[in-house]
């Protein structure tokens, strides 16, 4: 099992390699009682939505 503080961990070791990316209203996608935002992956300094 995955513990909270595993994930701050995991967090702590990629942070140089990642940068925090865009959220992006999706009218298309939402609706009059649910917005919806896109996450911008993509523009990660690597140009992927995955870190290798």
């Amino acid at each position: 099992m995955v513990h909270f503080n595993d994930v701050l961990l995991a967090r702590e070791r990629i942070q140089k390699y990642i940068s925090r990316t865009p959220l992006d209203f999706s009218m298309a996608l939402s609706s009059e009682d649910t917005y919806v935002y896109l996450k911008l992956e993509c523009q990660q300094k690597q140009k992927a939505f995955k870190v290798r």
